[in-house]
C-alpha cells in the first residue's frame, strides 16, 4: 500500500526539480501498473468478513463529511481510521478494511473536499472535521473508538486523541511535527540547493503537544525505507512522548517504505491485539 502520502505533489515536484537539475534528465520505465489502479471497495471486503456497511454524513462548518461504518454484531471496540493526504474511503477503504480486525467496527471518512465530502481542504478544516466525525461515530457505534492515523492522518489522530482521549491510539509513517517532518523531506544531497518555508497557517502544528493531555498507550509503526517519514523523525516522535510519562510501543518493519505496513503480517497482528487489548503481541 503506497497511497498514505504525507508529502503534496507540490512538495514533490519541487524536490524532485532540484534532484534533476543536479544530476541530469533519466529515463524511467513506466508500466501498466502505474497507470491502472483500480479501485478497492468497502463492500468487497465486508462481504468477505461478513460486515456490515452503513454510511451517513456528518454536517460540520467546514462541509458535509461522508463517513463509512463498519461493524459486525458482538464487536466491543470501534477504530476510527485517520487516511494520508491520497485516501479516499471510495479507492482505498478495502484494502485498510482487510488489514484491520473484524473483531473491531471500523470508521473511515474523507476530508473536506475529497472524495464524498463537501468543502474545502485546508489542515485546519481537517483537524476540525475529524473531531467532529469521532463524536458523531462514537456517539452511533456507543463503542469505546481507538483512533488511527497513518501519514498526515498522523496530524488529525493526534489532534483527536488531544482532545478527546480515547483508549488507545495508533500512529503510522508520521511526524511529530510540521517543521521536522518538511526538514526530513529533502535529502542530504539537496540540502544546499532546497529550502522549504512553512506558511504560517501549518508552521506551528506541533503534534507532542497537543498529545500532553492524552493518557493511553501508543502504537508507533514505520517502515526502515520510508524517506517521507523517515524511522529516525518517528523515533524522535516516541522519545519525546515517553519523555511525557506516555506508553509507547515502537516497530520497524525492515525494507518497508512510506505507506507500505498493512499488508505486513507482523503489523496486522500488532494492530489486532493493540485495538482490541491496548498491548502488542
Amino acid at each position: 500500500m503506497t497511497y498514505a502520502n504525507l508529502v503534496h505533489p507540490v512538495a514533490r515536484f519541487l524536490m524532485l526539480g532540484a534532484i534533476l537539475s543536479m544530476i541530469g534528465c533519466k529515463t524511467f520505465t513506466i508500466s501498466e501498473r502505474d497507470l491502472i489502479q483500480p479501485d478497492h471497495r468497502v463492500e468487497d471486503a465486508a462481504a468477505e468478513r461478513q460486515q456490515k456497511v452503513e454510511r451517513f454524513t456528518v454536517p460540520t462548518g467546514h462541509g458535509d463529511i461522508a463517513v463509512t461504518l463498519i461493524s459486525r454484531p458482538g464487536n466491543s471496540v470501534s477504530v476510527m481510521y485517520c487516511g494520508g493526504n491520497q485516501f479516499r474511503t471510495s479507492q482505498m477503504g478495502g484494502e485498510v478494511v482487510r488489514a484491520f480486525p473484524a473483531e473491531a467496527d471500523l470508521v473511515l471518512f474523507d476530508y473536506p473536499g475529497y472524495g464524498g465530502s463537501t468543502g474545502k481542504p485546508t489542515l485546519a478544516t481537517m483537524l476540525d472535521t475529524s473531531v467532529a466525525v469521532y463524536d458523531a461515530a462514537k456517539a452511533r457505534t456507543k463503542l469505546p473508538m481507538v483512533v488511527y492515523g497513518s501519514s498526515m492522518g498522523g496530524f488529525m489522530a493526534a489532534h483527536v486523541a488531544g482532545a478527546r482521549n480515547p483508549p488507545r491510539l495508533l500512529l503510522e509513517g508520521t511526524a511529530p511535527d510540521t517543521q521536522q517532518w518538511v526538514k526530513s523531506l529533502v535529502p542530504w544531497f539537496a540540502k544546499p540547493f532546497v529550502r522549504a518555508q512553512l506558511a504560517e497557517s501549518i508552521a506551528g502544528v506541533d503534534n507532542v503537544e497537543k498529545l500532553k493531555p492524552y493518557g493511553g498507550p501508543i502504537l508507533m509503526m514505520v517502515g526502515s525505507r520510508d524517506t517521507q517519514t523517515r524511522s529516525k523523525l518517528m523515533q524522535t516522535y516516541a522519545t519525546a512522548l515517553r519523555g511525557q510519562g506516555k506508553q509507547v510501543s515502537f516497530i520497524e518493519i525492515d525494507g518497508r517504505g512510506h505507506g507500505q505496513l498493512l499488508d505486513v503480517e507482523r503489523i496486522r497482528t500488532a494492530i489486532a491485539g493493540f485495538v482490541t487489548t491496548g498491548t502488542v503481541p
